[in-house]
């Protein structure tokens, strides 16, 4: 019981939002959820489910019970929605498709974090949860484009519109440039090579808003580059393609400059040490600026890395 209210009383104050969301989008998120809590309790039960988490990080002694509260709060979220469409996203209707935004988004989050920080013991499993993340961010894009323009006047405007810019923004920075190069030197097939250097050029493009952008919402360039992996780019990552692994790892860069963000933490440092040890020294030159990047600026929280280190 005490738990419990102690979730509520941290989802109220949108503090699992603070450095991904302005202070007016971050209350604005807060207060849709809380006001149709009874009209739409999944996306009351995923704020709460991600707020337990975080009470988790922050009450380590709890946080076996809080992880606990969690699980059975997302299974709720998860459960009420899909029953009520059964994957029928046209038929939405407009009134419900900001509360399935943000449902959307915070869920999203939440599977980022437990992928970054409980499923990346093996390869096998972290790309697995990988891909579940993926699927999930897609389906936000989806419902976004149902109604572009309602979409872009929610709180979560500023987040869709890099979705849908990203698809048709050319980057301008330099950061993936040896990527590319190594991308198209490589002897992969054509479908490979093409999937690849659109997820390379999708990531310039993140770099890039990461520069531009000012305070809370750089973090957001990191959330939204899983939206915009195709399935093919997928498959290859599945397939453990050197090419797609090389450019996940470049991604662990992006990640790495996001650590301050509790959803994210040593994320980038453990996925470039994974696929370190995934690929074997051999490899190694293909990965030396991520590589560079960690042994630079090494994340203090880092707990379990050195196993994966070359």
């Amino acid at each position: 019981m005490v738990h419990g209210l102690r979730i509520i009383s941290h989802a109220q104050t949108g503090v699992v939002l603070v450095n991904i969301c302005g202070d007016t989008a971050r209350f604005v998120i807060i207060d849709i959820a809380v006001r149709n809590a009874f009209n739409y309790p999944y996306l009351v039960d995923q704020l709460l489910a991600i707020s337990a988490d975080h009470l988790a990080i922050l009450n380590p002694d709890q946080a076996l019970d809080y992880q606990r509260l969690a699980l059975e709060f997302q299974t709720r979220a998860l459960t009420t929605p899909n029953r009520e469409t059964q994957g029928m996203m046209q038929e939405i209707a407009e009134k419900d498709r900001i509360p399935r935004i943000l449902h959307s988004f915070l869920l999203s989050l939440h599977v980022l974090y437990l992928m970054f920080t409980r499923d990346r013991d093996t390869y096998d499993l972290f790309i697995q949860k990988f891909v579940k993340a993926v699927h999930l961010s897609r389906g936000l894009r989806t419902l976004a484009g149902l109604n572009y323009s309602l979409a872009v006047d929610s709180p979560l405007g500023p987040f869709l519109a890099m979705v849908h810019d990203a698809g048709v923004s050319e980057p301008t920075g330099t950061e993936c440039t040896r990527l590319v190069e190594f991308i198209d030197s490589s002897d992969a097939g054509s479908t490979t090579t093409s999937s690849c250097r659109d997820a390379a050029r999708k990531l310039q493009w993140a770099f890039d808003m990461h520069a531009t952008l000012t305070g809370e919402q750089r973090a957001l360039t990191a959330v939204v580059y899983p939206a915009l992996l195709t399935e093919e780019y997928i498959t290859a990552l599945q397939k453990c393609r050197l090419e797609a692994l090389v450019t996940l790892a470049h991604y662990g860069i992006l990640l790495h400059l996001c650590r301050h963000v509790w959803v994210f933490g040593d994320a980038g440092e453990s996925l470039i040490r994974l696929i370190a040890w995934r690929l074997g020294p051999s490899w190694h030159e293909a990965l030396k600026w991520p590589l560079e990047v960690v042994a630079s600026e090494a994340c203090p929280s880092c707990r379990w890395i050195n196993r994966y280190t070359a």
